[in-house]
């Protein structure tokens, strides 16, 4: 999953004489919303973006104290 814009990308594959071969790049479009992450003086802010998307990947998880308000 592309950190800046939610795409997910998987590399295709082809067959080269009955065999699979690596095929190029492609993408299912964008999967996962992104947040931004800022640090100021050794505290994180995170600014949650509220766009929505047809599907989301996965959930992120925060631990405790890994943002501050």
């Amino acid at each position: 999953v592309d950190m800046a814009t939610g795409d997910k990308y998987y590399q295709q594959v082809k067959f080269e004489n009955g065999k699979m071969v690596p095929g190029g790049w492609a993408t299912n479009g964008i999967k996962q919303r992104v947040h931004t992450v800022t640090e100021v003086d050794g505290s994180l802010y995170l600014e949650v973006s509220l766009q929505p998307v047809k599907w989301v990947a996965c959930l992120g998880i925060f631990r405790s104290g890994l943002v501050h308000e």
